[in-house]
């Protein structure tokens, strides 16, 4: 009731905590308007209290929702429309606070984790609901639970035991017995805890927009990491730990632009910060700005965030130019697929059909007779555009997804995924399992915020990037945004799914996992996103992410990802060879994305005269790995096969394939391998073992004339001596 009340009295200050009584300070007014603020409250908690029974069903994917700070908790038919979380005022002001939880039933029996956490520093509630430091294993609040409850209390905790500073209450609702976190509903509150800090500077005030109090919006000092968050009443707390003469507050909350206000010196005061909204809807009209001086737009991305004579700064459109995005419209790999030509722009013969009585038109394979230029879309399917810009050139596909053609774009279609389109990302539609829907690649799968000429609109993962026309969005953070382009499936067989591979993995445990943007994206390359001297500040540089998109072209993340150990011994009269590969740090499959990409694996043994020792028993590369064909080792690879032609591997995935084989390591997976090799005992022995990564199949790659792209991961030469 206490935190209620402070919550409740506006402008109340909790002076501290004497010998178990609140010390609380009014002004008159507060106490009317406390009185009055508390019928209002009762009201509204009780009106919140479900009626009528709720049941929920079991977590089907992996749900985050953003909760508000709010006083108590509420349920509503839809876990994601609910807050079951509640954090009083009292968080902010005194030694001690308490949670608050409702949950409704669940058609099965679920289990309930609830903790606070500050970075790796986790405490989790066990079922005394009692906080205590995170151990070695998981503690379960609630097991195998199928009970409603309403406003069961946490607590209380005492600050003095935990660290000042900014927390996210955590409350994960899993289905019984699965540890492994791959469904569950997950609500995150910010909460701050001051505990016995003393703070030499304080500002308070509200944050509120034209119909009234925010709740829920995040307040902080331009650039800094501590923010507090408005209560119901649109008012907020937040302590300095050292003063300073000026300073520039930023606020934001979900729907609103990020704002920012300028305050002199650190006080009690009652600052009013006015947040607007930004439009929902999406502007189909937009006109996009493009990356570049463009005419008759007034600045481009260029303006402010490049810095041509400093490329070592990393400002992001000078990594964003360098990276496969901005090339992924004008990639002549790419455009020599769509229209089945090599580089200098031979073109394969169209595709040969017959007709079977039973299924009608069928393709046949190239015929051998004649130039062959490798496989294209538009030979298969020349009347046409297919779906294939709705990732490629989303500027152009946007409002026309299966409409067209890469071969024929221009102006801004041509920068590829550019800044303007990915900072107009609202959100992604995803299904109940937590993939993208069938049949909705890229742009389809997007929901964009393009705004009204009125105000322009710019979203992105700073939540005080101000002023401006910016606003934060938390999808800027999570894996989920390189769903859309990141997973395909053509006739029914998923041809490629690195978002799959890495949601089912550990990696995407949001607590101990990684997400996309961690590995792809890395932070601490610059320490500015806008140009100084075009109004830039300087922030740690561990909160922005580069813009290079890094992947299978880095030869450094490359190597990373694969750990090989190799060893050799005598076996009686044979050479025994060993090889592990493990997939160490790629959140994917190894390799993944395009099933043009593979690993070749190749061992070879020479005697003293460097003659090729026979191999006996282990696995052979496959014919169609072109120099390496036939030789001890193996091929990691999602192998096609075209249906109806035979072809395999294929790289005609837009044709019905089948997968013919998939042997690529899975995340935090390995490999093992053996080699038998006869040999006489006697010399000297020398054991090569390396692991290549090739973007695209020899063939393919010769009859495209694309250039060699070859990256060896591993290479490693072993010595054995025979006995005398």
């Amino acid at each position: 009731m206490v935190s209620s009340l402070l919550g409740l009295c506006g402008k109340s200050k909790v002076s501290g905590y004497e010998q178990g009584v609140w010390v609380i300070r009014f002004s008159h007014t507060t106490v009317v308007r406390c009185v009055l603020r508390l019928v209002t409250c009762l009201s509204f908690i009780c009106s919140n209290l479900w009626a009528e029974p709720i049941q929920w069903p079991l977590p089907a994917y992996q749900q985050n929702i953003e909760s508000a700070l709010i006083e108590a908790p509420v349920i509503k038919l839809l876990a994601e429309d609910s807050n079951p979380v509640a954090v009083g005022w009292i968080a902010s002001g005194g030694p001690s606070f308490k949670l608050q939880v409702s949950l409704p039933e669940f058609e099965q029996p679920v289990d309930i984790y609830l903790g606070i956490a500050s970075g790796a520093d986790w405490w989790l509630s066990q079922t005394d609901s009692k906080l205590y430091p995170l151990a070695q294993n998981l503690s379960v609040w609630k097991k195998s639970n199928t009970e409603s409850f309403i406003r069961q209390l946490i607590g209380p905790i005492n600050l003095q035991e935990i660290n000042a500073g900014n927390y996210l209450v955590h409350l994960y609702v899993v289905p019984e017995d699965e540890t492994d976190f791959q469904k569950y509903f997950h609500w995150s509150v910010p909460v701050e805890l001051d505990g016995n800090v003393e703070s030499t500077g304080v500002i308070s005030g509200y944050v509120q927009d034209a119909e009234g109090p925010v709740s829920g919006a995040v307040v902080r000092v331009h650039t800094d990491t501590p923010f507090a968050t408005t209560d119901g009443n649109g008012y907020f707390q937040l302590k300095q730990l050292a003063s300073t003469s000026t300073a520039k507050l930023t606020a934001w909350a979900p729907g609103y632009y990020n704002q920012f206000v300028d305050v002199d010196g650190w006080a009690d005061s009652d600052l009013q910060i006015q947040l607007e909204p930004y439009t929902a809807e999406d502007n189909e009209e937009y006109e996009w700005v493009s990356a570049e001086l463009t005419e008759g737009q007034e600045r481009n991305c260029i303006s402010c965030h490049s810095d041509s004579e400093h490329p070592e700064k990393h400002l992001t459109y000078d990594d964003w130019k360098k990276s496969a995005h901005a090339r992924s419209a004008t990639n002549p790999r790419f455009l020599s697929m769509y229209q089945g030509s090599d580089l200098t722009g031979n073109t394969s013969p169209a595709t040969r059909y017959e007709n079977h009585q039973d299924y009608g038109r069928f393709p046949l394979p190239p015929d051998e007779t004649q130039p062959y230029y490798g496989p294209g879309y538009k030979l298969d399917f020349p009347a046409t555009e297919g779906n294939c810009a709705s990732c490629h050139a989303p500027y152009a596909a946007v409002n026309n997804p299966h409409g067209v053609n890469p071969l024929q774009l221009d102006g801004i279609a041509t920068e590829g995924v550019g800044c303007d389109y990915c900072h107009k990302i609202k959100g992604v539609s995803l299904g109940h399992d937590g993939m993208p829907l069938d049949g909705n690649p890229g742009v389809l799968s997007y929901q964009l915020a393009r705004p009204e000429p009125e105000r322009q609109l710019f979203l992105g993962s700073f939540d005080d990037m101000a002023p401006g026309n910016d606003s934060f969005s938390p999808i800027y953070k999570q894996g989920q945004i390189c769903a859309g382009c990141h997973y395909a499936k053509f006739w029914d067989v998923v041809v490629y799914n690195s978002f799959g591979e890495w949601l089912e993995s550990n990696y995407s445990n949001p607590r101990t996992g990684k997400s996309c943007q961690q590995c792809h994206m890395p932070a601490g390359l610059t320490d500015r996103v806008i140009r100084l001297d075009e109004g830039g500040e300087l922030r740690n540089p561990e909160g922005i992410n580069s813009h290079q998109f890094i992947g299978g072209e880095d030869e450094t993340l490359l190597k990373s990802a694969a750990e090989v150990t190799a060893e050799a011994i005598f076996d009686n009269d044979n050479i025994s060879v060993d090889v592990v590969i493990k997939n160490q740090n790629a959140g994917h499959h190894l390799p993944t994305g395009s099933p043009l990409r593979h690993l070749i694996l190749i061992v070879e043994v020479f005697d003293d005269a460097d003659n090729l020792l026979t191999q006996i028993s282990g696995n052979e590369t496959p014919a169609w790995v072109g120099e390496y064909a036939n030789k001890a080792g193996t091929v990691y690879a999602k192998v096609l096969e075209e249906l109806w032609t035979g072809v395999y591997p294929s790289a005609a995935y837009w044709n019905q394939t089948t997968v013919r084989s998939d042997n690529r390591i899975a995340a935090n997976g390995q490999d093992q391998q053996n080699f038998q090799f006869t040999a006489s005992a006697q010399g000297a022995i020398t054991v090569r073992v390396k692991l290549i990564y090739r973007r695209a199949y020899e063939e393919l790659r010769k009859n495209k004339q694309w250039s060699k792209q070859d990256t060896v991961l591993f290479e490693k030469k072993l010595n054995l001596r025979g006995s005398e």
